[in-house]
This record gives C-alpha cells, structure tokens and sequence, in this order.
C-alpha cells in the first residue's frame, strides 16, 4: 500500500466544494486487500474502544463502540452495520463502496465518503468532512446533524448523488448539494421531515458559492442540482439556490413549507437558470431577504403558485436595494429575472424588480391571481436596463411613504415604476381582465432620459395618488375616484376604452384619442384635446364636468338630460376651442316631461373658438347635434350666448332650447335663426369673435 499521497489529504490540504473528489484519489492510493474484517471479540471490555482499520468485503455487524484512525473501505460488495457507537475519528478516513448503515451513532471528526449506499437510522454527526457521491439516506427516525462540511454531488456525466432526509437535518456548517460536468445531485426533504439551516451556516444548492459576489465554488459547469422540499424547512442562515456556467441548473422546489429568516438566493451566471419553485397550495415565508439575481447572461426563475409573504425589510445599505426583502433583479446583458405568480404574493415590506445595464426583469401577477402590496413594490431599470410589471390578476396597493412631522418622506413605500438614464425602461401594465386598485402611493417616473410607462388595457381603481411624469396610455378603464388623486407633470393619452374622474386630476397634458371621459370631477391639465373618434360624457347619469384649462373639443359631446336641474354640464374654465368634427348628443331621460321654453346650458367656457377655414364650426349647421328620447310634441334649437369679458371671467355658453311644436311654423330652409341685420357672414364673424357679442338663436328643429 502507498500511504505517501493519502496522508496529505488531509481536511486542510483539500480545496473548497473538491473535497467530494477525496474517494477517488483514495481509491487510487489504496491497496487494502488483505487486512480482513473487524473481529470485536479480541478486545476485552476494559480495554480502549476498538479500532476499525480494515476492509470490508462482506457482511460486519459492529456490536461494541468502535473507532476508526486510520484507513477504512467498504468495498462495492462489503456490507457495514453499526449497531453502537462508531466514531471516524480526526485521523481516520473512513470511504464507503457498498453499504453503510447505521442504526446507533455515527460520530465523523475526519473525513468520512460516500460513493455507495448510506443510511441513517439514528443519528449523524459530522464535525469535519462528510462527502456523498452516492446515496445518502436520513430516515425518518434519525437526526443528521452536520457542523462540518457535508458535500452531495457527482461529477460524472450520467451519474447521480442523492442526499434524503425523512426525520431532521440540522446544518451549522456548509451544505452543499453541487454537480458538474453533466452530473446530477438531489436533495430531498421528504414529507414531514425537518430540515434547519441554522444562523451562521450555508445550504448550497449548485456550483455558486456566492452569486452576489461572483465567485464560484471552483466547480466547472454541466451540473444538475436539485433542492426538494416536501416537509418543513427554515432558513436562519445562508440558502443558496445558484448556478455559473452554461448548461448549469439550479432547482429549489416547495411542496411543503419554506421559511427564510435570513438569505435565500437564487441566481444564475454566465449562461446558467436557476429557478425557485413555491408549488400550490404551499407556503414560502419570507422575513429576510429572498433574492433572484441573473447576471452576465444567467437567467433566474422565482415561480410561486401557492402563498408567498414577504416581510423583509432592508437593514444595512449594502448594494442598491439593501440586504433584505425579495429583490428580483438582473445584471448584463443576456441576463433574465422572472419572478411569477401564479398564486398569492403579499408583500408588507420591500418588493423589488430591477434591471440594470441591457439585463431584463420580469413580475408577473397572472389571471385570476393576487398580488398585494403594503410596503413598497418597485419595478425598476436603469442604465438601459428593462424592467416589466405585468399584471393580468388583481394587483393592491395600499403602500405609501413614511413621513416625518413636517410630511417630508423618510422611506419608501408603494408602487414605484421608475426608470434612470438613457435606454433604461419601466413598464407597468395592467392587461385585459387586470385589475390594478390603488389606495396609497403609485409613482410613475423617470429620469436622465428613462422611459417609464403605466399602460393599462384592463381597471385601473384609483382611490389614493398617482404621481406620473413620464407616460400613461390607457384603452382599458381608468377610473379616479372621489377620494382619488392624479398629480400629472407627463402624457396621459387614452386610444380606447374610457376614464371616470370623480376626483382630482391635475396638470400634464391629457390627450384623449377614443373611447370616452367622464366624471363629475376636476380637470386642470396644461393641454386637454379631445380627440374626433372621442366622447366626452359630463358626471355620471347627469352631472357637471370642470376642465380648467382650454380644450379642444374636436370630437362628440354627450349631455343627459333628466330635468330642467338635473342635466349633464361641462364647464370649461377656459378656452373651448370647436372644429368641423365636433358632434353634440342629447340623451333625455324616459321620465322627463318637457314644457315649452325649457333650456339647458350644457357647455359653458370662459370664451368659444369655433376654429376657421376647414375646421371651421357651424352652428346653423344642426347636422352636428342630434336627440334622442325629447317627445315628439315639441322642437329644438340650439343657441350660443357670448359673455366674453376678459376682466370678469364671466361665461359664455351652448344651450338646448325646446319649445312647443305648434308654436313655431315651417321653418324656411334658407333663413338663418338670428337677429334681422345679422346675416351669414356676420353670424360667422361673431361665432370667431371678430364680431359684436350677443345672444344667438340657432335654426330651429321640429320632431
């Protein structure tokens, strides 16, 4: 036997995560044959605990606590049981081909491998070095206890090392559960079983050791590396879940409970998909920070199809979102962060989507699902990094920033789409069937040439504030209630669809293209146009719209009418400005009982252009003005009264005039509805403002 190499193999001498690869150099060092099976009975009961040095080609039942110091195989065919204390000790070096069992305690303070089948049926401890290529079993009656370095993994191609537990998995050392080159390593936490990451300790999962920082185990890349959990399995200190390289994966699965008080990272480098799996009906509780990194071309998965709370919160200010919470962010280009829910995700603390330097970052609510926030949800991108907030289920938010006793903000909180520096992307979208209800803070910003976009094709409930600088578009529902509030410095532009304002909407520029505006709110945009496809319908079966501002009204007005006191009114606050494509509906109620010389001002403005040339208004023209619902015994006509006065602020406005059908003849068809003097042309001066002021009486209509 050459004893010249394996007495340097020693715990210190072997590298990090390679430690798994000690029964490989042993096997080729050792030539054990020979030196028998362990015979109990030459030790008296008073003499010093047995050692095992030995090979074991065949069946041995160790019935007396027993010691290994030295070298010790079981080879494919031995058969080792243990049936009282076995201990391998700080010297001994104790490699498994064939079958290991233990069925007392199994005490390892050297280096103690695997490549055959072990199981537990009481309880393990490693202090030192524990290193399984094989089959490790903890059942359901035993305790594994590693305070050491316990390393599950295979790097053979076709080759699979697998660690399961049925009864309790303590870790306060380093667990690692790493492939590579095309092997495949699972560890499973059975149903009902018990497995503790404990504060201080690492449970690796995959070929990183460290994927915030960027440094791998040393392992190349290939390797399939599974973490199942069907029992209960906490998280106090480190969880990675990380792969590096291409044709590397890293798969964390719940179907039991997982609680994180510390660090769980999923991550993918350089070619390689991690993903975390929270399976239906299954919990992943989160106190501490949840992480799915990607970076330089990795692509990282966080799917949650049970319940996934979030309740971490930053305690330090280390890296751009702190070190806590659940961060769904990328880096690179080519790299990917997905973090979906198909379930339910509460988030009371810091939620985080980001994408920096050409990475992407996806959260996605699907349909029928809920995703709510009270902290802070951000979906961020920066130096031309593209992040998406896509929801198609019901997304809450109630978070708003912390504030100090002057109202200043102290912290975060609520739904932030924020987008900093050229090329960079923010996208919030609410798609068909989504629902988005805001009852604390959403800001929708950018900066340094960012885009950040809130695009909505399904509900979007405003109960609180939306702030927005950038851009709005919306052909779904957008409705800003009573207690709403819209603080607009950006472009709201709606193509379809239509927007309730019952509350607040303020400053921007509100470009209205289709679909229809309503409300019985205030409007005070920089720019207001109506566009010829849109209809605006004042408050809400009737009421009074105000827009402060002046208007382009180039598309349909729609005016229900109730009663003489109960109508539809819009009130423009500055200049209402007409074109040839301006169309007026008046809707009466099925109730209404018209008198003769009933009037209704239904548009009221602080001046009127009625535009020129091509776009030119005409008022005797009653082609723009249709009712529906008025009794057939009376008439209509339609009459503009002009108070301009620069100094007053006095109205002018439109009114809808009935009078009894009998009182009024055929009306000419040539003649035009106006004083004596006042002739076409005059009529059309006046209407521009170029002529005197005065009351117009339109050409009458008969039913």
């Amino acid at each position: 036997m050459s004893m010249s190499l394996a007495q340097n193999m020693t715990p210190q001498n072997i590298p990090h995560f390679k430690k798994r690869r000690l029964a490989q150099l042993i096997t080729l060092t050792l030539s054990l044959a020979g030196y028998g099976v362990v015979n109990n009975s030459a030790y008296a009961q008073a003499a010093p605990t047995p050692q095992l040095n030995c090979d074991v080609t065949d069946t041995t039942v160790l019935t007396v606590d027993t010691n290994n110091v030295g070298l010790c195989v079981i080879s494919a065919a031995g058969h080792l049981t243990n049936e009282m204390s076995l201990r391998n000790t700080t010297t001994g070096e104790l490699t498994n081909y064939g079958t290991l069992i233990n069925n007392t305690w199994l005490f390892n303070h050297g280096i103690l491998t695997n490549n055959g089948t072990l199981t537990s049926d009481n309880t393990l401890f490693n202090y030192s070095t524990l290193i399984n290529t094989g089959t490790l079993t903890n059942t359901e009656k035993s305790h594994l206890k590693n305070n050491g370095d316990l390393y599950n993994g295979s790097d053979t191609t076709g080759t699979t090392s697998t660690l399961s537990n049925s009864g309790k998995l303590t870790n306060s050392g380093n667990l690692y559960n790493a492939s590579s080159d095309g092997g495949t390593s699972t560890l499973t936490n059975e149903a009902d079983a018990i497995l503790t990451n404990n504060y201080g300790a690492v449970l690796g999962n995959g070929n990183v050791a460290s994927i915030i920082g960027g440094g791998s185990n040393g392992l190349s890349g290939g390797g399939s590396n599974n973490l199942n959990n069907s029992g209960t399995l906490t998280n106090d200190g480190t969880l990675f879940n990380a792969s590096y390289g291409e044709d590397t994966t890293s798969n964390l699965t719940n179907s039991g409970a997982l609680t994180n008080n510390a660090q769980l990272i999923t991550g993918a480098m350089y070619g390689a998909t991690s993903t975390l799996t929270n399976e239906a009906d299954k919990e992943l509780k989160n106190t501490g920070l949840l992480a799915n990194y990607s970076g330089y071309g990795g692509t990282s998965n966080l799917n949650n199809s049970g319940t996934l709370t979030n309740s971490g919160t930053p305690v330090s200010d280390g890296g751009p979102f702190g070190d806590g919470g659940l961060l769904n962010i990328s880096y690179g280009e080519g790299s990917t962060s997905t973090l979906t829910n198909s379930g339910a995700l509460t988030n009371n603390a810091q939620l985080i989507t980001g994408a920096r330097y050409g990475a992407t970052s996806t959260l996605t609510n699907e349909a029928d699902k809920k995703l709510k926030n009270t902290g802070l949800l951000g979906n961020y991108s920066a130096y031309g990094g593209t992040s998406n907030l896509n929801n198609s289920g019901t997304l809450t938010n109630s978070g708003t920033p912390t504030l100090d006793d002057e109202g200043n903000p102290v912290s975060d909180g609520g739904l932030l789409n924020i987008s900093v520096g050229e090329g960079s992307t923010s996208t919030l979208t609410n798609a068909y069937g989504g629902k988005l209800i805001n009852t604390g803070v959403l800001i929708n910003t950018s900066s340094e040439g960012g885009t950040s976009i809130l695009n909505n094709t399904g509900t979007v409930t405003n109960n609180g504030v939306i702030d927005n600088n950038s851009i709005i578009t919306n052909s779904g529902t957008f409705d800003i209630t009573t207690d709403g509030e819209m603080n607009n410095t950006g472009t709201f532009t709606q193509t379809a669809g239509r927007t309730i304002v019952n509350g607040i909407f303020d400053g921007g520029t509100l470009d209205v293209q289709g679909g229809s505006l309503s409300g019985s709110g205030t409007i005070a945009a920089d720019s207001i146009t109506i566009g010829v496809s849109a209809t605006v319908k004042p408050g809400n079966s009737p009421g009074t719209l105000i827009m402060v501002g002046d208007v382009d009204l180039l598309g349909t007005l729609q005016t229900e009418i109730a009663s003489t006191s109960d109508f539809d009114v819009l009130e423009v606050q500055g200049i209402v400005t007409l074109s040839d494509t301006s169309a007026f509906d008046f809707l009466f109620d099925g109730l209404f009982t018209a008198t003769d010389g009933d009037s209704f001002d239904f548009l009221t403005a602080l001046d009127f252009n009625f535009g020129s040339g091509a776009d030119f208004f005409n008022l005797n023209d009653l082609s723009h003005f249709t009712v529906t619902g008025l009794d057939a015994a009376f008439g209509w006509s339609v009459s503009f009264t002009d108070n301009f006065d620069p100094q007053a602020q006095t109205l002018s406005y439109l009114s809808l005039n009935i009078f009894a059908d009998d009182s009024v003849g055929d009306p000419d068809p040539n003649a035009v509805s106006a004083p004596a003097t006042l002739g076409l042309f005059g009529l059309a001066l006046t209407l521009m403002g170029w002529g005197s002021r005065r009351r117009t009486k339109l050409r009458a209509h008969t039913a």
